[in-house]
């Protein structure tokens, strides 16, 4: 079950963070030890996904290469440029997907996220 699924990504996360690859790794839900990382979101504001960002939505990056203000788990303090940094968790099953979408006019996109919304929700 999840205790499994949690062992199994604290593993992953571990040889992420060592050699060759020394990824900065980030653990979430079960697997995570400290409550400001078992939920994905606050990771990701933690590391500043969404700043700079009008509508609270992914900006396409960290945009920082020192994790010092957040140290990962497992891994460097430091982002290395060819890999960035990975997130690695234990939730229920729940199947997610990041779709970039870009538009030439904000209010377009400002628009159809609300449509979007609205539509997931009914």
């Amino acid at each position: 079950g999840l205790a499994l699924a949690a062992e199994c990504a604290r593993g992953i996360g571990q040889r992420l963070a060592s050699q060759p690859w020394c990824v900065p790794v980030y653990l979430y839900g079960a697997a995570s030890s400290a409550p400001d990382r078992a939920r994905l979101a606050q990771i990701r504001r933690n590391l500043g996904y969404f700043k700079n960002s009008a509508s609270s939505t992914w900006n396409g990056g960290l945009g920082v290469t020192s994790l010092s203000h957040f140290p990962p788990d497992h891994g460097p303090a430091e982002v290395p440029a060819q890999w960035g940094v990975a997130t690695i968790g234990a939730v229920p099953w729940i199947v997610n997907y990041n779709v970039p979408v870009e538009f030439d006019d904000a209010g377009t996109g400002v628009a159809s996220h609300e449509e979007l919304l609205q539509s997931a929700r009914a």
